[in-house]
């Protein structure tokens, strides 16, 4: 009776050895230590931007942020709002009644009112952003915009470019 219980004992400790070495290698060593990386993402509020339409001189304020949001705004008038080309200046007549429209209204007051800024946005994705930094150094990061669309699009991604539409997040 004593060989039996000595080879139950003998195979437990290889059982408890096995054991010990699978939960001491648990260890998340894939916890990447971006802490020294240099970045810091700047989320631009296309959607501020684009409301000084209102003020009038559709073409001039048109040219700028076109100027500054390069394709993004190509995109945002054809492919998000799909008011035709932006070489057709008749969507500026669709602005018109879309910023005299209630329901577009009542959606940019709540989209204000819940994202008043995008702090906690921008430190997820400058977290997210460094880790791709980490991994890809030489990777050119995209711009980040932030829009609403009319529940259109929850998120848009184009030539340099990643943006948030800020609607689909209620």
């Amino acid at each position: 009776m004593n060989t039996t219980f000595a080879q139950i004992l003998k195979k437990q400790s290889y059982l408890f050895f096995l054991i010990c070495v699978l939960l001491s290698s648990c260890k998340n060593k894939d916890k990447i230590d971006v802490s020294g990386i240099d970045l810091n993402v700047k989320i631009e509020r296309f959607d501020h931007d684009f409301d000084a339409f209102k003020q009038g001189n559709y073409l001039q304020k048109a040219a700028q942020l076109q100027q500054h949001y390069g394709p993004f705004y190509a995109d945002y008038i054809e492919r998000i709002l799909h008011q035709g080309t932006i070489q057709n200046t008749a969507y500026f007549g669709t602005l018109k009644k879309l910023f005299a429209d209630k329901a577009y209204n009542d959606l940019k007051h709540e989209v204000d009112s819940v994202y008043p800024n995008l702090n906690k946005q921008e430190a997820e994705l400058t977290d997210a952003f460094k880790h791709l930094k980490y991994y890809y150094p030489q990777k050119t990061l995209p711009h980040v915009y932030a829009y609403f669309s009319g529940f259109q699009a929850q998120t848009s991604i184009g030539n340099h470019y990643f943006a948030i539409g800020l609607d689909m997040f209620l």
